[in-house]
């Protein structure tokens, strides 16, 4: 399997449990060299708008992206990366994404920060489905 076979947007999970918002598969795709070789998708799962849960299992260098092959003298070199993706056999319900975004937000200040942080949680507490509360964060994202 591969992104193609994800429904955007969709909730990434890295191996430190932060969540990492993820409107479209461009931007699942899009990393640094250094990001890829530090193993950032290294035990990373994705729930999908649909409510499967999606692990990578490996991930490789397409080629860089932007000018000068992607190179920047501060950034290093921004890549897209080809990934491969396994099916967990494992289903979310809205209640349990709700409340890893929930937990998402009472843990981290960057999002607490936000001038539209209380409309943004009201959202994500209001949202009658899945897909619905994924289309909100994607668009805060």
């Amino acid at each position: 399997m591969d992104v193609s076979d994800l429904t955007f947007p969709a909730l990434g999970r890295l191996s430190n449990g932060i969540l990492d918002v993820l409107p479209t598969a461009e931007h699942l795709t899009l990393n640094t060299a250094s990001g890829l070789r530090g193993g950032f998708y290294a035990e990373y799962e994705l729930v999908d708008s649909t409510g499967k849960w999606f692990r990578i299992v490996s991930a490789r260098k397409l080629h860089g992206v932007g000018p000068f092959g992607g190179y920047n003298l501060l950034l290093g070199q921004k890549i897209r990366v080809e990934l491969k993706i396994e099916d967990t056999q494992r289903t979310a319900s809205l209640e349990d994404v709700r409340s890893l975004v929930l937990s998402e937000f009472a843990s981290s200040s960057s999002w607490q920060s936000r001038d539209d942080f209380g409309s943004l949680q009201a959202g994500i507490e209001s949202s009658r489905t899945l897909a619905e509360l994924l289309q909100r964060l994607a668009r805060a994202a």
